[in-house]
Order: structure tokens, then C-alpha cells, then sequence
């Protein structure tokens, strides 16, 4: 797919989807996705009008979805939060 902005409305959704299976663990980024993401945020900045963006990600783009998702928010100039590894929670 091409990499460009195609604007419908005044909010942006970006998918950011990797080839399904690629990686074997899902726990920690495998591939530095920074240049890709540092490279959308300036497209978005060039922007005019827009008043939210929508950023999804899954773990076929790099390899773990959280890790990647605080990297672009460091890049837009967000909080990142902290990533705590999955725990199967109790019922009750």
C-alpha cells in the first residue's frame, strides 16, 4: 500500500499492520520501526485541519504492539506509559 495520507475527514486512522506470523514471539519489539514512524508524524504534521489522529498497531508490525505504540507516542511528544507483561487475571 502506498504510504500517504488519504484525508476523509478532519481526524486521521492509521493502521500500522504487519504480514501475518512473521514473528514468532509477540513480547518485545524484533525490527526498529523508527524511521517508518518518525516519517508518518511528518506527513501528519503537514497536515491541515486535523483534529485527532487514531494510531492502531499490532504485533506483526514489529513484533510487540505496546512497545511499539510508546514508541510513536515518544515521537509525537506524548506520555508514554509503562508496558507490564501480560498476567492472566483472577475472577474473583
Amino acid at each position: 500500500l502506498p504510504k500517504t495520507i488519504v484525508r476523509t475527514t478532519d481526524f486521521l486512522y492509521l493502521r500500522f499492520i504487519g504480514p501475518h506470523g512473521q514473528y514468532a514471539t509477540k513480547d518485545k519489539e524484533l525490527v526498529d520501526k523508527t524511521p517508518d514512524l518518525q516519517g508518518w508524524f511528518e506527513q501528519i504534521q503537514q497536515e491541515e485541519g486535523v483534529t485527532a489522529v487514531y494510531a492502531f498497531f499490532n504485533n506483526d508490525y514489529s513484533g510487540h504492539s505496546p512497545a511499539t505504540c510508546n514508541r510513536f507516542k515518544r515521537i509525537v511528544g506524548m506520555d508514554v506509559g509503562e508496558i507490564r507483561p501480560y498476567q492472566q487475571r483472577r475472577l474473583f
